[in-house]
């Protein structure tokens, strides 16, 4: 009889993803700017979304408001949006659940055509200096 792997383990994290089906939606990476005047989507620049929120960096206070933000600009449910990664830190991807990148440029007035790029794309400097000449 095999012995179930260890919680945590590499084998554990293969196994529960084999299972798993991937959950459909957008990962968007995000620069956080605490303690603003205002909780606002400020701009984007080099394919990031700069979002300033008025909550301090205190027990994922910021992170929530973060969260509801986009939430909000976006019309869909709080419990959609959530910090994959960067919670400890001002660099952070943001998972949208349910929308595609385009229906999401349009729901937080980003131009379709913004350079705000999904998490994971394979656009080096290199191929975007290129590209320019």
């Amino acid at each position: 009889m095999e012995r179930e792997p260890r919680r945590g383990s590499l084998r554990a994290l293969l196994l529960h993803s084999a299972h798993t089906p991937a959950v459909p939606g957008v990962d968007l990476a995000v620069r956080l700017q605490p303690r603003a005047k205002r909780n606002a989507i400020v701009d984007e620049r080099d394919g990031i979304l700069r979002v300033s929120v008025a909550a301090a960096p205190v027990e994922g206070k910021a992170n929530a408001a973060l969260c509801k933000l986009i939430a909000k600009r976006a019309g869909i449910a709080r419990g959609r949006v959530s910090v994959v990664r960067g919670e400890r830190s001002r660099e952070k991807v943001v998972h949208i659940d349910g929308l595609s990148m385009e229906d999401l440029r349009r729901a937080l007035a980003l131009p379709v055509g913004s350079s705000v790029k999904r998490v994971g794309d394979t656009h080096d400097h290199d191929e975007r200096v290129r590209d320019a000449e």
